[in-house]
């Protein structure tokens, strides 16, 4: 039996849920969609995930 199932993505690692989510409080509550789109666009929170 696989840890993951076959047709859909890995979850991402816990530390990295959880640091998302001190992220989302320290911008001022940000919604999901908005720390996906912060996580896309803003070089700070590339850095902190490990992302160039």
């Amino acid at each position: 039996m696989d840890l993951f199932p076959q047709r859909c993505q890995p979850a991402r690692p816990p530390h990295q849920l959880a640091l998302a989510s001190v992220l989302q409080f320290v911008e001022g509550r940000l919604s999901d969609r908005q720390a996906t789109t912060a996580l896309r666009g803003r070089i700070d929170w590339k850095f902190s995930w490990g992302w160039s």
